[in-house]
C-alpha cells in the first residue's frame, strides 16, 4: 500500500499543472510512497497531452472523463485511491516538499487529520522572501468547541489541500456533485463530524500549502446568492440525513439556518427565509438571538417576527 494518495482534478490547467505535479514529486517521503491520481475533467486545452507524458513515465495514474465538475472528479479519485492517507490538491496549487512528511508524523501521534498554515500566491513561483511570507501567511484556525458551526457557516475556511486525511475515515464520504460553492467545506464538515474529540485534530504551524489566486478561481467568480444557496443546501442536506441525531451538532445547524434566514431576508427571498425559520423551530423551539435587544423582543413576539421587524428597520 502506498502511504499517500494525491488526488488532483484537472480542467484547462495547461499553465499550472506541471508545476503542481512537480511540487508533489518533490515530497520528501519519496515518489515510491505516493499514488498520484490526476483526473482530466474534459479539458479543452493541452492539459490532457501534458498529463499523458507523466502517465507514460509511470508518475501518475490518469483518469480521463467528460467534464462533470470538480466534485465528480474528486469522487472518481477517491474511488481509485488506495493509500493510507489522502491529499487533495487543485491543479493550480502547490505544496511544500516537506508537507506530507510533517503531517504524517503528526497524525502518527494519534490524530485523525492534520492542517497546516497556508498562503495565497499570485504567481507560479514558490520562492517567497521573508516579507512575502509575513504579508501573505494565513494560519489555519485552531478549532474551538464550535468548529462545526464555524466551518459550515464559512466563517472559517481551511483550503482542502492544507489538510491531510486518513482514507479509512473517508470511506463513506463523497463530495456533493450538485453543489458549486463550498463542496470542500461540506466535505471537511462531514469528515470532522466523524472525529469524536477535538484533540484528534493535528496542526503543523508552518507554511506548507500555497493557494494560487487568479481570475479563473471558482472562489473569485462565484456570486453571493449562489454562495448563500449552497451554504443553505449544505446545511439542509445534513439536517435531513441526520435528523435523528440532530443533537450532536444542534448548535451548528441552528446558527447556520439563522444566518441563512437573515441573509435571505436581506435579498427579499421571503419563502426561503421562512423555510429557515421553520427548520429552526423544529430543531429548537426556544432558540433566541444573542443580540440583547433582539433577544428580549423575540421572547415576546417570536424569532421570525423579530427578524422581519429588524430587517424592515434597516431599510
Amino acid at each position: 500500500m502506498k502511504s499517500v494518495s494525491v488526488i488532483i482534478p484537472a480542467y484547462n490547467c495547461e499553465l499550472f499543472i506541471e508545476q503542481t505535479l512537480e511540487s508533489v514529486f518533490k515530497q520528501t517521503i519519496g515518489l515510491e510512497n505516493l499514488e498520484v491520481i490526476v483526473i482530466n475533467d474534459g479539458s479543452t486545452d493541452n492539459t490532457l497531452q501534458i498529463l499523458r507524458k507523466y502517465e507514460k513515465e509511470d508518475k501518475i495514474i490518469l483518469i480521463d472523463t467528460p467534464n462533470r465538475g470538480v466534485s465528480a472528479a474528486r469522487n472518481l479519485g477517491l474511488d481509485k485511491a488506495s493509500g493510507k492517507f489522502v491529499q487533495f490538491l487543485d491543479a493550480d496549487d502547490r505544496i511544500h516538499p516537506t508537507k506530507l512528511e510533517k503531517q504524517i508524523n503528526v497524525i502518527d501521534t494519534n490524530k485523525d487529520v492534520c492542517f497546516s498554515d497556508w498562503c495565497f500566491i499570485n504567481n507560479t513561483s514558490l520562492e517567497l522572501n521573508n516579507t512575502d511570507k509575513e504579508n501573505h501567511l494565513i494560519h489555519s484556525p485552531r478549532l474551538g468547541k464550535n468548529y462545526l458551526n464555524e466551518i459550515l457557516e464559512s466563517r472559517i475556511w481551511i483550503p482542502i489541500h492544507a489538510s491531510l486525511y486518513k482514507r479509512n475515515l473517508i470511506s463513506m464520504i463523497r463530495f456533493d456533485e450538485k453543489i458549486k460553492f463550498g463542496e470542500d467545506v461540506r466535505f471537511l464538515w462531514e469528515y470532522l463530524y466523524k472525529i469524536e474529540y477535538i484533540d484528534k485534530i493535528g496542526y503543523v504551524e508552518e507554511l506548507l500549502t500555497y493557494y494560487l489566486k487568479h481570475d479563473t478561481n471558482n472562489t473569485q467568480i462565484m456570486g453571493s446568492i449562489t454562495k448563500l444557496n449552497d451554504i443553505f443546501e449544505n446545511a439542509y442536506q445534513l439536517y435531513q440525513q441526520n435528523r435523528e441525531d440532530t443533537y450532536r451538532y444542534k448548535e451548528a445547524l441552528l446558527n447556520i439556518f439563522y444566518y441563512c434566514a437573515k441573509e435571505y431576508l436581506a435579498v427579499k427571498n421571503y419563502n426561503q427565509s421562512d423555510l429557515c425559520f421553520e427548520i429552526i423551530e423544529k430543531i429548537e423551539p426556544k432558540f433566541l438571538p444573542t443580540y440583547p435587544i433582539k433577544k428580549k423582543i423575540a421572547q415576546i413576539i417570536g424569532l421570525k417576527k423579530t427578524e422581519y421587524i429588524f430587517d424592515f428597520l434597516k431599510k
